[in-house]
């Protein structure tokens, strides 16, 4: 994973030198909640359930409006960033590597996640109104890779 602020050089973290396979995996969540529920048919000691029960430990799995949450009265605290999340897909031309690479640039976040095939998630944090600039690109391909080879390095190359 390789880090970039646009004024220093890059923060990495390297797996092999921490002696690991890897820091981190990414899986969709279809494929996550099908392998989820395969080990559930394993394990006897484990019930999914679609309404509060007692047991030692419970894990809710829903999001901030999840109707379990609120049948538990689990609270949570929420603070705006006033910041909207766009992703989309990118293939690179040249090896990703399998190195997550992140860039703070002007307020923005723009996170590059290594997939299968060359490909990379592409998650770029931003104010609504960018949010809605982006979402307008979204059938233009070359407007969006002039958009990313433009900030810090060069996203699509920077190391």
């Amino acid at each position: 994973m390789r880090i970039f602020d646009g004024h220093h050089l890059p923060v990495r973290f390297d797996a092999k030198a921490m002696q690991t396979s890897a820091l981190a995996f990414m899986v969709s969540a279809p494929t996550l909640l099908d392998s989820l529920a395969q080990a559930i048919r394993f394990n006897p000691k484990i019930t999914l359930a679609n309404q509060a029960q007692e047991a030692t430990l419970q894990v809710i799995c829903e999001g901030r409006s999840g109707q379990l949450r609120q049948q538990l009265g689990v609270e949570f605290t929420s603070q705006s960033y006033e910041q909207t999340a766009v992703a989309f897909k990118v293939k690179h031309s040249h090896p990703h590597e399998q190195v997550a690479r992140q860039w703070f640039e002007n307020g923005d976040i723009i996170s590059m996640l290594p997939m299968a095939n060359q490909e990379c998630s592409v998650v770029w944090s931003c104010s609504p109104a960018k949010a809605q600039q982006l979402l307008a690109l979204q059938n233009q391909s070359e407007a969006v890779t002039e958009l990313l080879s433009g900030i810090g390095q060069g996203v699509l190359g920077a190391t």
